[in-house]
C-alpha cells in the first residue's frame, strides 16, 4: 500500500479534530486501524479517546500502541498523562521517563514528569523535570504554574 493513503488519512484525521469533529476523527482513526493496522493509528485514537476523557478506553489504546511500539515517544508520553490522570502517578513514571528519553525536547513530557513525581513525594526530582520544562518552553510554564497554584488553592479551601 502506498505511504501516500495512511498520511493522507492521519491528515485527515488531525484536520477534523483541529475543526473541533472528534466523533469524526474517531470514527475515520478506528477505520484506518481496521484497515492499516498502523501503530500510529492505534496511537492517535488513543489520545482522541484521552481527550474525550474515557481515560480507561485511552490507556487500552495507548498500552497497545506502546507494546507494539515501545520506542515510540509520542505513545509513552500520551500513555503516562492518561494514568496521572488516572491517580495513577506509580504507573505513569516510567512511561513519562521513557518518553523524554526518546524526545529530550519535549516539554509536555517534562512537565507531566514533574507532576507525576511531585504526587509520588520526589520533589526534588519534580522541581529539576519542571525546571527543565521551564527551560524548554517557557511560556507554558508560567500557565504550568498557574494552574498548579490554582489547584493548590482549590485543594486547601475544600479542607478547610
Amino acid at each position: 500500500m502506498s505511504e501516500i493513503i495512511p498520511k493522507r488519512r492521519y491528515n485527515e484525521i488531525i484536520e477534523h479534530l483541529k475543526n473541533g469533529r472528534d466523533a469524526e476523527a474517531e470514527k475515520l482513526c478506528r477505520q484506518a486501524i481496521d484497515e492499516l493496522g498502523d501503530v500510529n493509528f492505534i496511537a492517535l485514537l488513543g489520545t482522541i479517546l484521552a481527550r474525550g476523557n474515557d481515560l480507561h478506553a485511552a490507556e487500552r489504546e495507548l498500552r497497545k500502541a506502546v507494546q507494539i511500539a515501545p520506542a515510540y515517544p509520542k505513545a509513552n508520553e500520551e500513555l503516562g498523562a492518561v494514568l496521572l490522570g488516572l491517580g495513577k502517578p506509580d504507573e505513569a513514571i516510567p512511561y513519562l521517563s521513557k518518553a523524554i528519553e526518546l524526545n529530550p525536547n519535549s516539554a509536555d513530557g517534562f512537565f507531566a514528569l514533574s507532576g507525576a513525581l511531585k504526587l509520588v513525594g520526589d520533589n526534588n526530582a519534580a522541581s529539576k523535570a519542571f525546571t527543565e520544562a521551564q527551560r524548554l518552553s517557557p511560556s507554558k510554564a508560567k500557565l504550568e504554574k498557574a494552574g498548579r497554584l490554582f489547584a493548590e488553592k482549590n485543594s486547601e479551601k475544600r479542607k478547610s
